[in-house]
């Protein structure tokens, strides 16, 4: 199943797609491994980095989330749900966040210049 984590409507499809599998869930591994130096938005308009690395696995993980349940319930003797979350150091070279700038306003462009 093919999953874009820079679109939540790719996030939607793929749950969707997942769900009428039918097949039970375990785990997810949500790795936060995109980087970028440029300030880029997505379709959905949110920063790019932050879109990927964490509000589409959050999205993810909370519409697969009641799989993950009834996939424990069904066999709770042999199976644990489990989500975990990876990340890196990069937020250590980062003076400030601008919070401000995640959604719909491109300013942060023109903070950089």
């Amino acid at each position: 199943i093919q999953l874009s984590l820079d679109s939540l409507q790719s996030v939607q499809a793929f749950v969707a797609a997942y769900n009428a599998l039918g097949q039970p869930l375990h785990f997810i591994v949500n790795n936060a491994a995109f980087q970028t130096v440029k300030y880029e938005f997505t379709a959905d308009e949110f920063e790019k980095c932050w879109h990927i690395n964490y509000l589409s696995p959050f999205y993810l993980t909370h519409k697969l989330l009641p799989v993950i349940c009834e996939s424990v319930r069904q066999n709770p003797q042999r199976f644990y749900g489990r989500i975990v979350n990876v990340t890196s150091k990069g937020h250590i070279h980062c003076e400030a966040i601008p919070y401000h700038h995640f959604q719909g306003t491109h300013e942060l462009l023109q903070d950089s210049e």
